[in-house]
């Protein structure tokens, strides 16, 4: 089987011990997958001695990747969505996962904005911060983007990076977004930054997002015990999320109530699922998730500036 070809380890080596008496064919899988040297076994190890809250999902480890060189991030994602496998990928960087030429939105959390990240409308930036960044490209995020969040807003409304993790396809989490104190060996981690706890919230966050293809994570060295430790309780976040991951996206779903608020000559369809009461907001014949701040604030007259740039 191509996995065999491709991995260091066969798909049915499973990270957790399942009971026997279930198929665990019936279930998405949720991949680990290594490159460059990355210490994806330690990960594997370090995850293991966590508990296994996970009935809904089946965590598989793939190990390394064997033939890194000639097998391209895109293909890879691509092999994984075909065989229902969500990859968690260690060793890729933002340059690797921007590179991927398929649509959908890519969410970068980091601590700065990169030369070779040109801000659009297909990329949100998570926990960036101002003092790293030039004021061009601080604007041109401000323009051009509808869902990227600083370190100083995320700590104002923390609540209101969840849409935007609920939309994202392709993820990408750098450690250097971390305090500097918890992840002592990443080089460009700074004083100032997320604490783990809240970049476990955002993994979680991810877990929740219907059209996730894969989650990446920089390259780290294998002797970084602190920081493979935050990597694999990120990945449990994420887990968990996954684990509770309800089908209430508006194009898989019906079990909706839907509000018509209008703005300037433009209606805007509001879609609340009755079960789990996320919300959703059609603007263009696109859905884009929402918080229900800024749901009511649309009823009250105010349409919020995020929403506002879509218009």
């Amino acid at each position: 089987m191509i996995f065999d070809q491709l991995f260091q380890y066969s798909i049915d080596t499973f990270l957790y011990q399942y009971p026997t008496n279930i198929d665990r064919k019936l279930f998405q899988k949720i991949a680990l997958i290594g490159n460059n040297n990355s210490p994806t076994d330690s990960i594997a190890q370090l995850l293991r001695e966590l508990s296994n809250h996970f009935n809904a999902v089946s965590i598989i480890e793939l190990g390394s990747l064997k033939d890194n060189e000639n097998t391209s991030l895109e293909n890879l994602i691509d092999l994984c969505f075909d065989n229902n496998i969500l990859p968690i990928l260690i060793g890729w960087n933002e340059k690797d996962i921007l590179s991927v030429s398929q649509a959908g939105r890519k969410t970068l959390v980091c601590n700065k904005i990169y030369n070779h990240a040109e801000p659009n409308e297909d990329h949100s930036y998570i926990g960036y911060q101002r003092h790293f960044s030039e004021m061009e490209v601080l604007q041109k995020i401000d323009t051009n983007t509808y869902g990227s969040m600083s370190l100083g807003k995320i700590r104002t409304l923390p609540l209101s990076v969840e849409p935007i993790i609920r939309d994202s396809i392709y993820m990408h989490f750098n450690l250097n977004v971390v305090k500097s104190s918890e992840v002592p060996n990443t080089t460009d981690a700074y004083p100032t930054g997320l604490t783990t706890e809240e970049l476990c919230q955002i993994a979680r966050y991810a877990g929740g997002a219907n059209g996730l293809k894969c989650i990446c994570f920089d390259h780290i060295s294998d002797r970084s015990l602190e920081e493979s430790k935050v990597i694999a309780t990120v990945i449990w976040y994420f887990f968990e999320g996954r684990n509770h991951l309800f089908h209430d996206h508006p194009s898989i779903s019906t079990d909706f109530s839907s509000y018509i608020v209008s703005f300037h000559d433009e209606d805007i369809v509001f879609k609340k699922h009755n079960k789990t009461q996320r919300i959703w907001a059609c603007l263009n014949n696109e859905y884009y998730a929402c918080t229900n701040d800024e749901y009511t604030q649309s009823i009250d007259g105010s349409l919020p500036d995020r929403l506002a740039k879509l218009v």
